[in-house]
């Protein structure tokens, strides 16, 4: 009789940071009811992989699944892949980091389960050629990608009925290919539809492999997808026609594929990942044009069909280049590895460093797709919290006995330009002379907080999907989708909130801009530089004053000059210096702004507010206002602890307005509050040949 081999794999994952009432909603609505349901069914059998971020959270609170993972290892239901530990996005990290995070899940699913993990789930299926041999190296035997991979190898779908072996550097590895038309099927089709698939591959000699490889969150956490899998009954019936056509049907356990079947050969994959994130990574145009091309090509006839073989998205690595945001943390991951790297073995915190550097290298706010990944803040804080934890651990060690403040010029961000880190001791303060001079990272290292863990507003290629939606008015349909075509909203009028900054959000960016400028028109971006200083190159030199080391920063553009002198003491405390030059014969008279953006985690929350020289509460950090002749303004954060203050030499007008993005989730289209900005801005005149000062200071203190 004809048969085919069928092998599931689940993979089960929350980041670092994530709410503790999403870790509970999602084990309790996906990972425990499908532990229900499989138990049931004793002929069926898969392959596991469940994050180390989610089994922290488990074994503290909810060690009894633990143990029924264990039971289903005993009776050899479950095969548990390994995997990098804190699920990091392998390719980006250095080899020792990449050899660690497999190794402590190694360890972990030993002393577990009393068995060493075959295989190796890599975290969104990002392949590149060299993790052959970083995870050879380690152990594997085996790891799952796309079969876009082999696609875009010129595999066709009926050679992707098996698993191949690949190799580098004399190491060999074998490459299971998940089926992106099951990945659509399951759990959204009927379970009769995959049965039939499954038959097209039934050959005699039964030797045919198809691999369903996907989220857990799937069966139950997903939109809407609770009650499809469970109240009504999906994941039981999927279960129970696999029982029952179990004598044509071969459920596989990977290890098991691996040991029954033969490789259906060698193969060299491209660097890719599965398709859907091949799009994402792409830049707003050009993914647009490739989801239309893929959409267009998708349903047409055999041409078309083979046009889409070829059509091939987007590098992984580009998150860097689209979202600066995510280079940025992907910058101080690597200076902290390389730092906690050297740390001596036998140093009694080097552990701990290194597993808050390995927490911090969790994949989710380093890039972004359909659902909020690196959108959402408390992914990039929890992230950088360990980053900042791990590197004062480190510096402890490696920069004992030197004088405070400590200065360096490096290329931390690999663009080709120097910028300046300084390290006080209390704060970590990170300057990019490139690109307007401006303050891009400052670390409270006692909060273990990056107050500059901001995100610039953006236009996204889903962000026409919700302009046409709110022009369509379409009504709700009742049918089970799959998340990546779901369009709704979380609140109306999103679509007003579409507003677009040409430089990043930082702080210390500078602005000459016309007097008619209001904060209004400020924050909606609605608004014209006489002269754009925001991303110019500034010159840099260090100096040193008498109230402590200084450098000095300065741009000049046409006949407009800015030099911005920033000093440093060993502690929380900076002094800022303007000095605006005009070189021409005329008065300037513009609008000066600088403006200072913090992130804060919450825009509208009681704890979490301004206050000024004229009101100890001016309001939440989604105000937008503008306050008249301030000698001081600042804002709280109560939750981390943190007070940030700006004083004024004079009486100055300050403009304070939120960021906030309009980005997509699993639940819709929904606004985040990414930062809160404080602007003091002055109506100046400055004489032909003369100048115009001011002086800032910037202090952190505990809240």
């Amino acid at each position: 009789m004809a048969s085919v081999n069928f092998t599931i794999v689940l993979h089960n994952h929350q980041p670092v940071g994530n709410f503790e009432d999403v870790f509970a909603r999602a084990y309790d609505d996906a990972y425990r009811p499908f532990l229900d349901v499989l138990e049931r069914f004793p002929a069926v059998k898969i392959g596991l992989h469940v994050s180390g971020c989610l089994l922290d959270w488990i074994e503290a609170n909810r060690p009894e699944y633990i143990e029924r993972l264990r039971e289903g290892v005993a009776r050899d239901r479950i095969e548990m892949l390994g995997g990098g530990y804190y699920e990091p996005v392998m390719t980006i990290l250095p080899e020792r980091d990449r050899a660690a995070q497999v190794r402590m899940m190694r360890d972990y699913l030993r002393d577990r389960f009393g068995a060493d993990p075959g295989g190796c789930w890599l975290a969104e299926r990002v392949w590149e050629q060299g993790l052959t041999k970083s995870l050879a190296d380690a152990g594997a035997r085996y790891t799952l990608c796309d079969d876009a991979h082999f696609i875009h190898a010129g595999l066709r779908e009926e050679d992707l009925t098996g698993y191949y072996t690949t190799e580098d550097e004399g190491r060999t590895l074998n490459i299971f290919p998940i089926s992106e038309k099951l990945r659509y099927y399951i759990p959204f089709r009927d379970p009769e539809e995959t049965l039939e698939y499954l038959g097209r591959f039934a050959t005699e000699d039964g030797r045919n492999l198809l691999v369903y490889g996907d989220d857990g969150e799937k069966f139950g956490s997903w939109p809407e997808t609770h009650k499809h899998v469970y109240t009504d009954g999906w994941l039981e019936r999927f279960f129970k026609v696999l029982t029952d056509n179990a004598h044509w049907v071969k459920i596989l356990k990977p290890s098991e594929a691996q040991a029954q079947l033969p490789p259906r050969g060698r193969v060299f994959l491209p660097d890719c990942s599965y398709r859907e994130m091949t799009g994402w990574a792409l830049p707003p145009d050009a993914q647009a044009e490739f989801e239309a091309l893929h959409e267009r090509f998708r349903n047409e006839d055999e041409q078309g069909r083979t046009i889409l073989r070829f059509l091939k998205g987007g590098f992984w690595r580009n998150f860097r280049v689209k979202y600066p945001e995510a280079n940025q943390l992907y910058a101080k991951m690597m200076r902290v590895s390389a730092k906690v790297a050297s740390l001596p073995e036998d140093s009694p915190d080097a552990a701990r460093a290194r597993r808050e550097l390995y927490r911090g290298q969790c994949n989710c706010p380093y890039w972004h797709g359909v659902f909020g990944g690196l959108y959402l803040p408390h992914l990039r804080f929890a992230v950088y919290r360990c980053l900042i934890e791990a590197e004062r651990i480190a510096d402890e060690v490696l920069n004992s006995g030197d004088a405070l403040p400590i200065l360096r010029n490096e290329d931390y961000d690999f663009d080709g330009h120097d910028e300046i880190i300084v390290q006080t001791g209390a704060l970590n303060c990170y300057l990019k002379p490139s690109q307007g001079g401006q303050m891009v990272e400052l670390d409270v290292v006692e909060k273990g907080m990056n107050v500059l863990d901001t995100l610039s507003r953006r236009r996204e290629a889903y962000h026409e999907r919700l302009l046409r939606a709110a022009r369509e008015h379409p009504e709700p349909g009742g049918q089970v989708k799959s998340i990546h075509h779901i369009v709704k909203t979380k609140e109306q009028g999103l679509e007003k909130l579409l507003h677009y900054d040409r430089y990043q959000r930082k702080s210390l960016v500078d602005h000459l801009l016309p007097r008619g400028v209001t904060v209004e028109r400020f924050a909606g971006g609605e608004y014209d530089e006489i002269t754009d200083f925001t991303s110019r190159p500034y010159s840099a030199r260090v100096e040193e004053r008498e109230e402590g080391r200084a450098v000095v920063m300065s741009a000049r553009v046409g006949s407009a000059q800015i030099e911005k002198t920033l000093t440093f003491t060993a502690n929380a405390h900076i002094i800022i210096d303007y000095r605006l030059l005009n070189h021409s014969d005329r008065e300037m008279t513009p609008r000066f702004g600088v403006e200072f953006n913090f992130s804060m985690l919450a825009g509208h929350a009681h704890d979490r507010y301004y206050f000024t020289s004229a009101d100890d509460n001016a309001g939440e950090l989604a105000t937008l206002a503008e306050h008249g002749q301030l000698d001081y303004a600042g804002l709280v954060d109560e939750w981390v602890g943190i007070r940030a203050r700006l004083s004024f030499d004079r009486p100055t007008d300050v403009w304070t307005c939120p960021v906030e993005t309009v980005s997509t989730s699993e639940d819709g289209f929904e606004r985040i509050y990414q930062s809160s900005c404080i602007m003091p801005v002055w109506d100046i005149t400055v004489p032909p040949g003369g100048d115009w000062r001011t002086r800032i200071i910037k202090d952190i203190s505990p809240a």
